[in-house]
């Protein structure tokens, strides 16, 4: 058994593919930027690093591969092709030059992060009209482009669903980020497109704020957990904020699964809404920032 901790170094060469530098690694791999010698463009190259990879990785790489694959969209990583090398399997993605939304220093403007939560909702839409639940949504798993596009990314803990009325939606199985994971699935309740807006809706309260949500104790939950109790209204920590739309982040929050949107569809629509009295959609780039204000992403370098 090899020990505790090494890694399998890949070659530079992978087939067509130039390794150039690490771009980040995550629990299931490592990420590269690579050239991709045969159609002259940049990919972004994930693969497994461990010795021996486990039936779990091989299969969170097939997962991934089949639900990017299923969904095609704007709003969701472009996967270009599946492989093995050397008996340990690899993605090749469209290359996102940008940020993930956990690297921008927080919290953002909150007309930003409406067209950042129109963006988000879209391509969860399509992820849902599809059949597809992502389990593990965080800021660390979208990627703000340098055109204010963003992508949503890793879906290696997807589960894959019917999408006829007569198929259930839950899928069984406590998986994700305990930071943003719904508090029926923390509980033990199957996954659904109810929990996947739960976890959107903590993103969007965190980049609104800086900060997972707050909460005020109640005479039933004094110290049930860390978000028990009643949540602390964004419009009382946010200035200026959009009621309705702080009323749709609060909504993906609802305590109660019935209480959230029943799809990220109805969530679009609600925030699509709200973008024509607001002047439309603003991008989160410097193009439409305000002259001389100090940016969110001023002295950050792109990967």
């Amino acid at each position: 058994m090899a020990p505790l901790g090494e890694t399998w170094t890949p070659p530079t060469e992978l087939d067509e593919f130039r390794l150039m530098r690490l771009l980040g690694r995550g629990g299931m791999g490592a990420v590269y930027l690579a050239h991709d010698t045969s159609l002259d463009r940049l990919v972004a190259l994930k693969l497994s690093v461990a010795l021996q990879p486990d039936t779990s990785t091989l299969a969170s790489f097939a997962i991934e591969a089949r639900a990017i694959a299923r969904i095609k969209h704007p709003n969701v990583v472009t996967v270009f092709r599946a492989g093995q090398i050397e008996g340990r399997p690899y993605l090749v993605y469209e290359y996102v030059d940008g940020k993930s939304l956990a690297e921008l220093p927080l919290p953002l403007p909150w007309r930003y992060v409406l067209d950042i939560a129109l963006g988000f909702s879209r391509g969860l839409r399509a992820a849902h009209q599809r059949g597809v639940l992502h389990r593990d949504l965080k800021p660390g798993n979208a990627i703000l482009d340098s055109d204010g596009t963003i992508k949503l990314l890793d879906f290696g803990l997807a589960a894959f669903v019917g999408t006829d009325r007569s198929t259930p939606w839950a899928v069984p199985g406590v998986v994700g980020t305990p930071r943003y994971m719904a508090p029926e699935v923390r509980l033990g309740a199957a996954a659904t497109p109810q929990s996947d807006l739960y976890a959107l809706g903590l993103l969007l309260y965190e980049l609104c704020t800086g900060k997972v949500p707050r909460v005020r104790p109640t005479a039933t939950a004094p110290l049930a957990g860390p978000r028990a109790g009643s949540l602390v209204p964004l419009t009382e920590l946010v200035p200026g904020i959009d009621r309705d739309f702080a009323g749709a982040i609060e909504r993906c929050l609802a305590d109660d699964p019935a209480g959230r949107f029943g799809l990220a569809d109805a969530l679009c629509l609600a925030l699509e809404r709200l973008m024509t009295p607001l002047g439309g959609e603003a991008a989160f780039s410097p193009e439409r920032a305000s002259p001389g204000a100090v940016q969110p992403w001023e002295g950050l370098t792109t990967l």
